[in-house]
């Protein structure tokens, strides 16, 4: 990842597809969590110190459904 990249997650049913700058990276199906609310975070394993290095200058969510 780069600066200017843009990372993109679309939920649809209990698939979820990951983009990065219009190509699909990843797809996962889950279904632990079928209504809710959803958000966003950051985890990284061993990464004390590390949490200036990276972070977002946009966000928006959207609910296609309606």
């Amino acid at each position: 990842m780069a600066n200017g990249d843009v990372v993109k997650a679309t939920i649809v049913g209990d698939v979820i597809t990951v983009y990065i700058n219009g190509v699909q990276i990843n797809q996962a199906r889950d279904s632990t969590y079928a209504t809710g609310n959803p958000g966003m975070g950051f985890f990284l394993r061993k990464g004390a110190g590390v949490n200036r290095d990276y972070g977002f200058i946009r966000f928006t969510a959207r609910d296609e459904s309606r």
